[in-house]
């Protein structure tokens, strides 16, 4: 089971819900990066369980799910913010995801 977390800057209160690094659910696994196009956070798909015969609900490896670019970089927390290069702050769990 996944778990997403509040960050938020503490320079520019952006905030964001992800998982903050390397996480996975039931099927999906997926790593916090930074979109350099859109300028989020944004938790990216980046592979499957063995146990997955095909990959599911035609996901796109290493694509933003908000603009759909593969400007991406890992992000490592705590790490800066995307829009003010401030500091990102995690707060509590806020989904337990699957």
């Amino acid at each position: 089971m996944g778990t997403s977390y509040l960050f938020v800057c503490s320079k520019c209160k952006y905030h964001v819900e992800v998982s903050g690094g390397e996480d996975c659910g039931f099927i999906v696994k997926t790593k916090t990066m930074t979109c350099n196009d859109c300028r989020a956070l944004v938790d990216v798909s980046t592979g499957h369980h063995s146990h997955v015969k095909d990959y599911p609900f035609g996901i796109d490896l290493g694509v933003c799910p908000k603009c759909k670019g593969r400007n991406v970089n890992e992000w490592i927390n705590p790490g800066a913010c995307p829009k003010c290069a401030g500091a990102m702050i995690r707060k509590d769990a806020i989904v337990y995801w699957d």
